[in-house]
């Protein structure tokens, strides 16, 4: 199973001799390793630390993240570090360790896109079902991370270091691989984890989507109201199905090369099929980059909830107390124009909430404790009619 594993290279083609593809490959490697440990630690920080985005859905999007950065921690670095060096450098134990690891990560990823597909599925397709609790949720990313550690078992048993001896140079290397009597067996299990982690997760995700897109599109396509356009649950089924996309695209040319490789072992031996697999191992491991990316584009929680990072990691996010009666001055009054253009409509109503909002704003920095009641009360009902998303 090499797509979990340092491959079998040997480092004579001198496609890695080159310092200008060394470089290219250390910065490729070195991009999605930091992306995905920043953009999916924001992840699991927002849905943790944020009381409103702790939702079922959010929780599944969290384990998601958190596997995705174990792919960033575990899986990149030393597969890829083994692979520039051209042998296995870490030592007998870590050979079955590091394997075993990686392909529970990759486990977790999908069978946690599988979880979030059905629970979506059964929430919209069975909508007077019970719905799947918070605590029950937990529970099932807990059997995923189960069966992560159990599926990929055969790794961890039969990974060791293997001699390779030149028959040029007479020179030894030491490579991390499963060693299996027969190639038929080798075969055989590959084949088995590409079932498992590939093509059945993205068979059942194609036809709960596909089932969840029939329900929430074409049967409300009489439906014409400006409500149904906006509504939330086609944002979260947009999103989930860029997720799964994005993951399939990604994966599905290492797996081609792996299966190949085990029908035909001389392909190692194929000029610049180092590259080749290099390549298609950076697209798989750049698919644990992605899905923040996503978030913050299809989702205006976690948008927000970025924005707000950043802002405080600038320092220009402060948090300034103020009595109760008073609303906050920048945020609330920046935007209750818009938000009187959205509720009221009218050019009379609008014009009379921009003239509140200016004259609010041109006391910023005054003793707010002296300005009428009268100018806040107008605009303080925009803040209780702004649309929310699911997830």
């Amino acid at each position: 199973m090499e797509s979990f594993t340092v491959t079998n290279f040997t480092n004579t083609s001198g496609i890695f001799a080159l310092s200008v593809s060394e470089s290219l490959m250390i910065f490729l490697y070195s991009i999605i390793c930091f992306i995905a440990v920043v953009g999916n630690g924001c992840v699991c920080y927002l849905v943790f630390s944020k009381r409103h985005m702790r939702t079922v859905t959010n929780f599944f999007i969290a384990s998601l993240a958190l596997s995705d950065m174990l792919m960033a921690i575990v899986c990149i670095p030393f597969t890829f570090v083994a692979s520039l060096v051209g042998h296995w450098p870490y030592g007998h134990p870590f050979c079955p360790a590091l394997t075993y690891i990686q392909a529970v990560v990759v486990f977790l990823s999908a069978y946690t896109m599988l979880a979030i597909s059905i629970e979506r599925y059964m929430a919209i397709n069975h909508p007077f079902l019970r719905r799947l609790s918070k605590k029950k949720s937990v529970w099932v990313i807990f059997l995923c991370w189960i069966l992560s550690f159990l599926t990929p078992l055969p790794t961890a048993i039969t990974s060791r270091v293997i001699p390779y001896t030149d028959a040029d140079d007479n020179s030894t290397t030491l490579y991390c691989s499963e060693d299996w009597s027969a190639n038929s067996d080798r075969f055989s299990y590959t084949l088995t984890i590409m079932v498992l982690q590939y093509f059945i997760p993205l068979v059942v995700l194609i036809y709960t989507y596909s089932r969840i897109v029939h329900i929430v599109w074409l049967k409300d396509v009489s439906n014409c109201d400006d409500t149904n356009e906006g509504d939330p649950r086609k944002k979260v089924i947009k999103m989930m199905i860029t997720v799964v996309g994005i993951y399939a695209c990604c994966w599905l040319p290492l797996h081609v090369i792996t299966i190949a490789e085990d029908v035909n072992p001389h392909l190692y031996d194929a000029e610049y099929m180092q590259m080749v697999w290099t390549a298609a191992h950076w697209l798989a491991m750049s698919s644990c980059v992605y899905n923040p990316i996503i978030y913050g584009w299809m989702n205006s929680k976690f948008r927000e909830g970025f924005r707000n990072i950043i802002l405080s990691l600038r320092g220009q996010a402060s948090v300034r107390r103020k009595p109760s009666w008073i609303l906050p001055e920048r945020k609330s009054l920046n935007h209750c124009a818009q938000g009187s253009k959205e509720i009221f409509g009218s050019t009379n109503q609008e014009a009379i909430n921009l003239v509140l909002c200016d004259s609010s704003e041109t006391h910023q920095g005054k003793d707010t404790e002296n300005i009428p009641l009268s100018v806040y009360t107008k605009t303080i009902t925009s803040q209780y009619f702004q649309k929310s998303e699911i997830v």
